[in-house]
C-alpha cells in the first residue's frame, strides 16, 4: 500500500490506482486498511493523501488513477477544486466526493464542474463507501475499455486516410510530411504540450489541396488574381474535407483546424465569417504559418526571403506564431526575440541575424555580430547617407517592449 506523501508518491505503473484524500488521517488510514483486505480490490493500488495539493502529485505520475475519493472540506485547496482540476488532467478518473458539512450549492457545483460519479455524506459506513468505490472502479474499467477501443479505431482511420493521400496525391503527402515537421517545431518553440490534434491536422490538411489544378493553390496563397470559378473550387474543396473530418468522432478539432488553415489573422480570407485574431482556432493559425512557410521554401526562397515575405504581409499571420517559427528556424536560444529595426533603434548588446549591407549589396557588418557603441555610431553615420538596407534584423534578450 502506498501513501501519497512528499517522500513516497510512486505507485505501480502497471496497476490501477485508487486515491483516498482527506485531511482526517484516521479516516483515510482506516478506509485504506479495509480496502487492502477486501478481495474486490486485490488488483488495485490503494494510495492515500492528506491534502488536495499532495493528491495532485498522483496525477503527475504515469500510473492510472482509476478512482478518486475526496473530502470536500480541507485546508487550502478544497475537494471541489481538486476534482475540477482532475477532470481536466485525467478525465477518465471516476470522481467521488464525501463531506460532513457540504450544502446543496456545493453539490451542484461538484456535479456541474467536477462531473462527480457519486456524492456521500458523513457519517457513512465504511462498507457502504467500499461498495461505491467498487462501482466506481467498474465504471472506470468500462469507460477506459471504450476509450482504448475508440483510440485504436481512430488511429486506424487516420492511418488509412494518410495512406489514401499517399496513393491518390503523392505530392500532397510529401507536403503534409513537411508541414507536420514545421508544426512540431513550432509546438516545441511555443512550449505547447504534445498534442495529437495538431499533428493529425498537419497531415490531413493537405486533403483540401487534392483535385485542385496545379498552381492554383500557390496563386491562392500568394493572393494573386483568380476567377470566381477557381475561388469556388478551392472553397468547395475545403468545405468538403471539413465535412468529412467532423463526422469522425474526436476529429472535430482537427476538422476546424483544417477549415481555418487559410484564414487571415485579421479576419480576411476563407471561411468568410467574423472570426479573427486569437478567436481563430489555434490549430488553424499554426497551419497557416507552417503551410505558407513551406510554400515559400518550395518556391526557391531561402529562409531569409521567406520570412521577409511573410512579415511584409500585414494582418495575415498570428505574429506570435510567425516570430516563434523564425526564432526556431534561425536557431535562436529560448528567450531570445527577433526585431526588425531601423538603424537608429538599435541598442548595444543586440546581435545581427543576417549581414547588414548597403544598397549596392556590399557587406558592412557580418551576421552574428554583437553590437557595441562604436559599431552603432559607425552604422548611424553611414545611414545618414541613406545607403544601408533597412530594417535591420537582430535578436536580443531584451523584452519586446524594451527592444521596440
Amino acid at each position: 500500500m502506498q501513501t501519497m506523501t512528499a517522500s513516497t508518491r510512486a505507485v505501480g505503473k502497471n496497476k490501477l490506482s485508487m486515491l483516498i484524500v482527506d485531511d482526517n488521517r484516521d479516516f483515510v488510514d482506516s478506509l485504506a486498511r479495509l480496502l487492502r483486505h477486501d478481495e474486490r480490490f486485490g488488483d488495485v493500488e490503494i494510495s492515500r493523501a492528506y491534502s488536495a495539493e499532495d493528491a495532485l502529485d498522483a496525477f503527475r505520475e504515469e500510473n492510472k488513477v482509476a478512482v478518486l475519493l475526496s473530502d470536500i472540506d480541507m485546508p487550502g485547496m478544497s475537494g471541489i477544486e481538486l476534482i475540477e482540476t482532475v477532470r481536466k488532467v485525467s478525465p477518465l478518473t471516476v470522481r467521488i466526493l464525501i463531506s460532513g458539512t457540504g450544502g446543496y450549492d456545493e453539490v451542484v457545483r461538484a456535479v456541474n464542474n467536477g462531473g462527480i460519479f457519486h456524492y456521500l455524506r458523513k457519517p457513512c459506513e465504511l462498507d457502504g463507501i467500499c461498495e461505491v468505490l467498487r462501482q466506481g472502479l467498474a465504471q472506470y474499467r468500462v469507460t477506459s475499455t471504450e476509450q482504448e477501443l475508440l483510440d485504436t479505431t481512430l488511429k486506424n482511420v487516420v492511418r488509412l486516410l494518410i495512406d489514401m493521400l499517399t496513393f491518390i496525391a503523392p505530392e500532397a503527402h510529401q507536403r503534409a510530411m513537411r508541414v507536420r515537421e514545421i508544426v512540431a517545431r513550432l509546438c516545441r518553440r511555443l512550449k505547447v504540450k504534445p498534442n495529437w490534434n495538431y499533428d493529425v491536422a498537419a497531415l490531413l490538411a493537405q486533403f483540401s489541396t487534392v483535385n485542385i489544378p496545379a498552381g492554383l493553390m500557390e496563386r491562392f496563397l500568394a493572393e494573386e488574381h483568380f476567377s470566381v470559378k477557381e475561388r469556388e473550387a478551392i472553397v468547395r474543396n475545403a468545405r468538403t474535407v471539413y465535412d468529412m473530418l467532423r463526422r469522425i468522432p474526436r476529429l472535430e478539432y482537427v476538422a476546424a483546424s483544417v477549415l481555418y488553415q487559410h484564414k487571415h489573422y485579421d479576419g480576411k480570407g476563407y471561411p468568410h465569417d467574423e472570426v479573427s485574431g486569437k478567436k481563430i482556432v489555434f490549430g488553424g493559425r499554426l497551419l497557416k504559418v507552417a503551410f505558407d512557410f513551406d510554400l515559400s521554401r518550395q518556391a526557391d526562397c531561402d529562409d531569409k526571403q521567406a520570412f521577409q515575405l511573410m512579415f511584409s504581409r500585414s494582418g495575415v499571420y498570428d505574429p506570435e506564431i510567425l516570430a516563434a517559427l523564425e526564432a526556431e528556424v534561425l536557431g535562436l536560444p529560448p528567450g531570445m526575440s527577433i526585431r526588425r529595426l531601423a538603424i537608429t533603434q538599435l541598442l548595444e548588446g543586440m546581435v545581427t541575424v543576417f549581414d547588414i549591407v548597403n544598397t549596392n549589396g556590399v557587406r558592412l557588418l557580418p551576421a552574428h555580430t554583437r553590437l557595441n557603441a562604436e559599431v552603432l555610431q559607425r552604422l548611424v553615420t553611414i545611414s545618414e547617407n541613406h545607403s544601408i538596407v533597412e530594417p535591420v534584423i537582430v535578436y536580443s534578450p531584451l523584452p519586446a517592449e524594451v527592444a521596440n
